[in-house]
């Protein structure tokens, strides 16, 4: 457990680290945007049923 909370711990130091850095910033921030719309886009694949099948 205390592995876990070291590594959060690190991600995180190293997130605000990132934020301080405004070209670092802006990509973090365009990384999590995409990643947003794209878990939009498959939960609503699968809400709808529309499951890509092949």
């Amino acid at each position: 457990m205390e592995f876990i909370s070291g590594v959060l711990a690190l991600f995180d130091g190293t997130v605000k680290a990132m934020l301080g850095i405004p070209v670092l910033a802006f990509f973090l921030g365009g990384y999590l945007l995409f990643a947003a719309l794209g878990l939009a886009l498959l939960l609503k694949d699968a809400a709808s049923g529309q499951g890509r099948r092949k």
